[in-house]
């Protein structure tokens, strides 16, 4: 884990428009903290940084193939943060209700810099016969997009596809 002080860098960095990936590391899983609303808890992953994203970029589409979410802008893809996480309960944002989605485990990914409100696609996808059972929108809030995923496997982020221009592909 890292030390608190690298956690408020990483997030900083983040805020700022940069880029966390988090992926599979060696060792014990982390046991979660119990908690009657507790955040997403990770999977034991290690944590690698890229940088980049626009100062704006509209969601324009949101889809499964087979064991890949692909996320599309209309400029290119801004900073994110992929937390995998342990079950498929998240915390609905602004409102903090609970969301419970399909599957047995989870990840999430954190956009910033993602307009508020304009995107007109299904916010709640349920592909079939996927590794990905379920990709909900959680937050569309004051520029920061979550997408909730629930899994059929316990999943720490392959690595992701590049980004092109306008898609973003993150591998479970």
């Amino acid at each position: 884990m890292p030390s608190r002080s690298l956690n408020v860098l990483l997030r900083a960095f983040i805020a700022a428009g940069g880029v966390l990936l988090v992926a599979c590391g060696a060792g014990p899983t982390t046991a979660a903290k119990p908690a009657p609303s507790p955040p997403p808890t990770p999977v034991n992953c290690s944590e690698r940084l890229s940088g980049g994203g626009p100062l704006q970029a509209h969601l324009t589409g949101l889809g499964v193939s087979g064991d890949k979410l692909l996320v599309d802008f209309d400029t290119s893809t801004p900073g994110y943060l992929v937390l995998p996480q342990a079950s498929t309960d998240f915390i609905a944002s602004p409102s903090g209700l609970p969301v419970h989605l399909a599957g047995s485990s989870g990840a999430s990914i954190t956009l910033r810099h993602v307009p508020s409100g304009t995107f007109a696609g299904n916010r709640d996808l349920k592909p079939a016969g996927s590794v990905i059972k379920e990709a909900r929108i959680l937050q569309d809030f004051e520029g920061v997009l979550t997408i909730g995923i629930g899994l059929s496997r316990p999943a720490c982020l392959g690595a992701p596809a590049p980004p092109s221009v306008t898609r973003f592909v993150v591998g479970f």
